[in-house]
């Protein structure tokens, strides 16, 4: 075993011992996935060659698992990756963002946290890139989807599920929480 291959092997495992994460200067992705999945409990699906390069960190402010979790998907974002729910056992698969909106299955089980003044969007996995249903209940789905069509970036979609009262939102998480938020303002008698 080469000797920076040694020396990352025991920062890594330092990491994986703490509580809270301090990251060497330059990380290589892949790493930071795999670190990110240990520190979470999470089953994180890749193929090698998707998570090629590193990135120069700098801060050097320890990282709980949530500040971890989040630059994990910011750092894959700028490959153009994120992460997607692969089924009901809670794995995550690393696909690129161009994909992720036909890919990712959509899930009724979701929340707007409100615990903070930001509140962030709970669903049962932890991907970066989320696919909800929105039931709508007083206002014309054309009405909704013209709206909020501009909160979307640009691998997000909102379209109606058929002819039904059904929005079917995919995009990034944070986008999601905004196009949420609009349509629960605007979805009013």
């Amino acid at each position: 075993m080469s000797q920076s291959c040694l020396m990352a092997f025991w920062v890594l495992l330092a990491l994986f011992m703490q509580e809270r994460s301090s990251l060497p200067s330059e990380v290589e992705l892949a790493r930071l996935v795999d670190l990110s999945a240990q520190r979470l409990g999470l089953r994180i699906t890749y193929e090698p060659r998707q998570l090629s390069g590193s990135f120069m960190v700098r801060g050097s402010e320890a990282l709980d698992d949530a500040a971890l979790w989040s630059l994990t998907n910011e750092l894959l974002v700028q490959k153009g990756l994120t992460t997607i729910a692969t089924g009901a056992d809670g794995g995550l698969a690393v696909v690129q963002i161009s994909e992720a909106a036909r890919l990712a299955r959509p899930t009724t089980v979701w929340s707007l946290d409100s615990v903070d003044v930001e509140g962030g969007l709970q669903t049962p996995s932890e991907a970066g890139f989320v696919a909800l249903l929105y039931d709508i209940e007083h206002t014309q789905a054309d009405v909704l989807i013209s709206a909020t069509q501009p909160l979307l970036s640009g691998g997000g979609s909102i379209t109606r599920l058929g002819d039904s009262d059904t929005l079917i939102i995919a995009d990034l998480r944070s986008w999601v929480t905004q196009v949420v938020r609009l349509l629960r303002k605007l979805d009013v008698r």
